[in-house]
């Protein structure tokens, strides 16, 4: 019996970490189609006065697309972005090709955090997940980079 309720979590977790893959896998296209004009000149700086394509709108669709549906704490991805990319204070200095590679970092981390290998000490264990009720909203704890 002990056998089938650990498959059973474990199967559980497997299957948000593949609805977690599978959001992460689709962010950039829908960055693509959401910020247009920011995907001619991925290395231009990312204006924030720009009126159709603002850095905060961007950080509200990363937001959106990945730091609630991925479970992560919003203010400690933008934390990251800004430590390694300076977007805080004015004048930002972060690029398109900036924001989406540092997403790419920060995402991987994240859901190594939440689906560790099976037998592994660091991060969240099944048992965590099953008193989640496999969501987000019942964590207690989030994956912080710092």
């Amino acid at each position: 019996m002990a056998e089938a309720i650990d498959t059973d979590r474990f199967l559980g977790v497997q299957t948000m970490k593949m609805g977690h893959l599978d959001a992460w896998h689709g962010w950039d296209c829908g960055f693509a189609k959401a910020f247009p004009n920011s995907m001619d000149d991925q290395t231009a700086v990312i204006a924030e006065n720009n009126t159709t394509e603002p850095l905060s709108d961007m950080l509200v669709f990363v937001d959106t697309w990945l730091s609630v549906p991925q479970c992560f704490n919003h203010s400690d991805l933008v934390a990251y972005l800004d430590d390694k990319y300076d977007i805080t204070p004015s004048p930002n200095q972060m690029t398109t090709q900036n924001l989406r590679s540092g997403v790419d970092t920060y995402t991987p981390a994240g859901i190594d955090y939440y689906f560790p290998p099976r037998d592994s000490t660091v991060g969240m264990s099944t048992e965590e997940w099953e008193a989640t009720n496999y969501t987000c909203a019942g964590m207690t704890e989030f994956f912080k980079w710092t």
